[in-house]
C-alpha cells in the first residue's frame, strides 16, 4: 500500500519519458525498454563487449531513450554507464538491494523489467557516482588493502614454516615486519662470517642492538642453518614478501599523487586532525565518503558506511540488531583498525569506548567507536574545522 500511495503523487508530465532498464552481468546485459505509458517496446539480451555497447548506444538513439537505470554490479556497470551517459539525459545507477526490497524477482529478464518500471515511476534512489579521480583513488586504496592481506598471509606462512624446522625462532624474531628480523633471514646460511663478525658489519645501531640482545639464541640458529630445500622455500617466501612490500610502497606514493588531483585534500587534513588517525586512514574515510555534500547530517554518513544497526520495529517497540554492512568495507576496516590508536591517544574516545565496553563488550564498543569516528570525520569536513580534544 505504501508504494501505491507513492504512485498517486506522480503527474502525467512526470511519466512522459522512455526508460531503459539494464541488468548488468560480466558477459551479458539484459535490456528492457518501456514507453511513457509503461508499455514494453523492446526487450533482449546484449553482449557486454565493445560491439554490444555500440549496439546499446544505437538502440537508445532509435527509441529516443531519455533515462537509463542499471544495477551497480561489481565494476561491470562502469563502461555501460560511461557509454549511456553520452546519449541519455539521465543515467541512474542503483544498488541491487533496492530491488530486493521493492519486488521479488527470480530471473535477469525480470530484473531489467523492474528497473525500467521503477525508473519510470522515480521510485529508485540513484547511487552516488564519483569523479574519475576519486574512483581511481578508491581503487588504489582497495588494492592496497588487498596487498596488505597478501603480505600478512606470507608472514603467517613464513612463521609456520620456520616453526616447523626451528622451534622457538619466531618468538625470538618476534615481528617479521621489523628490519632486524628481515636482515637476519636474508643473511642466514649465506654469510661466511660468524654471528659476532656479521653484527659488526651492520651500520644501523638500532638493528644491531636488537640482534645483540638476543645473541644467545640467535647465534645458535646462525651456526645451524637450514638444509637446501628449506633454504629454497625460505628464499621464495622472502622474495614474495619483499615484492608485496615494494608494491605497497609504490601504491602509497601513487595514493598521495592521485589525492592531489582531487578536491579531497582539505577533507583529509581535517580528518587527520583526530588524534590517532593517520594519513592513509584519513584518505580512506574521505575517499569512500566521496563528497561532504552527499549527506544531510553525520548519521547519514555513518549509514552509508554500513556502521549503523539494523532496526526492527513492531507494536511500538524497536529492536536494534547487527550493523547493516551496506557500504564499502574498506572504510569499516580502516576505522576499526584505527580505533586502537584513537583509544590510546584520545582520552575522550577512550572514555567512550570503556563505557560501551562495560555494557556491550569489547567488539561492539569498537564498532560503536568506528561509527562515531565516521560521524566525527564528516562533521569536521562539513564545518571545515580541525579537531580539538576537550579535556575531561
Amino acid at each position: 500500500m505504501l508504494y501505491e500511495f507513492q504512485f498517486l503523487q506522480f503527474t502525467k508530465e512526470d511519466l512522459c519519458i522512455t526508460v531503459i532498464g539494464i541488468d548488468v552481468h560480466k558477459i551479458l546485459l539484459w535490456v528492457h525498454i518501456k514507453d511513457e505509458k509503461g508499455n514494453d517496446i523492446f526487450k533482449s539480451e546484449i553482449r557486454r563487449n565493445p560491439k554490444g555497447l555500440q549496439s546499446l548506444y544505437r538502440l537508445c538513439q532509435q527509441y529516443h531513450v531519455e533515462k537509463a537505470v542499471m544495477e551497480s554490479t561489481s565494476t561491470y556497470w562502469y563502461p555501460v554507464y560511461q557509454k549511456l551517459k553520452t546519449v541519455c539525459n539521465e543515467c541512474c545507477v542503483v544498488n541491487a538491494y533496492q530491488l530486493k526490497v521493492l519486488g521479488r524477482h527470480k530471473t535477469d529478464e525480470k530484473d531489467a523489467e523492474l528497473l525500467a518500471t521503477w525508473g519510470l515511476l522515480n521510485i529508485l534512489t540513484t547511487s552516488y557516482i564519483p569523479s574519475i579521480e576519486i574512483h581511481q583513488l578508491r581503487e588504489l586504496i582497495r588494492t592496497r588493502i588487498s596487498k596488505q592481506n597478501r603480505k600478512s598471509g606470507i608472514i603467517s606462512r613464513l612463521k609456520t614454516m620456520l616453526e616447523g624446522v626451528c622451534p622457538g625462532i619466531t618468538a625470538v624474531l618476534r615481528d617479521l615486519n621489523l628490519l632486524n628480523a628481515q636482515l637476519f633471514l636474508q643473511n642466514w646460511g649465506k654469510s661466511k662470517l660468524s654471528y659476532v663478525q656479521w653484527l659488526e658489519t651492520i651500520k644501523d645501531g638500532r638493528i644491531r642492538k636488537a640482534l645483540i640482545t638476543r645473541r644467545s639464541i640467535m647465534e645458535y640458529w646462525w651456526n645451524n642453518p637450514l638444509d637446501e630445500v628449506q633454504q629454497f622455500l625460505l628464499d621464495d617466501q622472502i622474495k614474495e614478501f619483499e615484492f608485496q612490500r615494494d608494491q605497497l610502497t609504490k601504491l602509497e606514493t601513487m595514493i598521495g599523487e592521485t589525492l592531489e588531483k582531487t578536491d579531497l585534500e582539505d577533507g583529509v587534513k581535517y580528518v587527520k586532525s583526530i588524534r590517532g588517525i593517520g594519513f592513509l586512514t584519513a584518505v580512506t574515510i574521505v575517499a569512500e565518503l566521496g563528497s561532504v555534500d552527499r549527506f544531510i547530517n553525520a548519521r547519514e554518513a555513518a549509514v552509508s558506511s554500513g556502521l549503523t544497526p539494523r532496526l526492527k520495529g513492531s507494536a511500538g517497540k524497536i529492536h536494534s540488531g547487527r550493523i547493516t554492512k551496506h557500504g564499502p568495507k574498506s572504510i569499516r576496516r580502516a576505522t576499526y583498525i584505527a580505533c586502537k590508536s584513537v583509544i590510546k591517544f584520545s582520552p575522550k574516545h577512550r572514555q567512550f569506548f570503556q563505557s560501551v565496553k562495560e555494557r556491550r563488550g569489547g567488539k561492539k564498543a569498537l564498532v560503536a567507536l568506528s561509527r562515531k569516528l565516521v560521524a566525527l570525520a564528516w562533521t569536521l569536513w562539513s564545518t571545515k574545522s580541525y579537531y580539538v580534544e576537550v579535556k575531561i
